[in-house]
Order: structure tokens, then C-alpha cells, then sequence
């Protein structure tokens, strides 16, 4: 007999948090986030040479619902005299797609724009300069 919790699927709910004190701990932004809903653990990122923290973390938190509440409740929320950024984070492999399409991007634009004849050789990736030309 299969349990029913195995044939039901759990999402967790990953939140950003950032411009947080550097002094903030895991467990106030716990508290923080524990008004919203049920929080499954809180991370802070912290530098890897000198283990300071960097001021922005990870918040889990189970139910869709109750993530979505606590970002639009903290979102610019004033929190020890620093205004927190707070959305629904990222997977890295979106982000790294996402930049990786924007340098890709960027870099048909430059040739689609140095195709265009109008190219100073003198200037820096190929644009041209028209400033102090008469």
C-alpha cells in the first residue's frame, strides 16, 4: 500500500532576501518571515575568504501562498533602517541562461551595428565617435 503523502507533491518556496544588516542572524530572519507562514530554514551568504556575512540569504518556505504574502508584506519593508529587497529567487541555471542570452544579445547588436558602415576604428568596440570631428 503506497503512503499518500509519497504520491503528493511538495514544492518549497525559495525567497531572496537582501540589504539585510550585516549583524542580522538566521534565526531573526526566521522571525521575520515566521508572520507570513511556516518556514522551512533561512540561509545567510557569507563571504568564502573572509566568512563575513554579504547581507542577502534564502528564506524557504513551504506554501506558495504564505511565500508570496511575506514578499509582498517585507518588499521594501524598513528593517533596522535599511529598506529589504525581498521576490522569489532564482534557480542559478536561469539566471546563468538569462545572462548568457543577454551576452549573446549584446553581441549581435554590436555586429549588426559595425555592419552599418559607420565604424571609427580608433574607438572602443567598434562604435562610432563622433565627438571633436568637424
Amino acid at each position: 500500500m503506497r503512503n499518500s503523502l509519497d504520491a503528493r507533491e511538495v514544492t518549497v518556496i525559495s525567497v531572496y532576501i537582501g540589504n539585510l544588516p550585516y549583524d542580522a542572524t538566521e534565526e531573526q530572519v526566521v522571525e521575520l518571515f515566521k508572520e507570513f507562514g511556516e518556514v522551512n530554514r533561512a540561509a545567510l551568504v557569507k563571504d568564502r575568504e573572509t566568512g563575513r556575512p554579504r547581507g542577502f540569504g534564502f528564506v524557504e518556505m513551504p506554501n506558495d501562498d504564505e511565500a508570496h504574502r511575506a514578499i509582498e508584506a517585507l518588499s521594501g519593508k524598513d528593517y533596522e533602517g535599511r529598506p529589504l529587497t525581498v521576490n522569489e529567487a532564482r534557480n542559478r541555471s536561469a539566471q546563468r541562461n538569462s545572462a548568457n542570452l543577454s551576452r549573446s544579445a549584446t553581441k549581435e547588436e554590436q555586429t549588426d551595428d559595425t555592419t552599418q558602415g559607420d565604424v571609427d576604428a580608433d574607438s572602443p568596440g567598434g562604435y562610432s565617435n563622433d565627438m571633436g570631428k568637424n
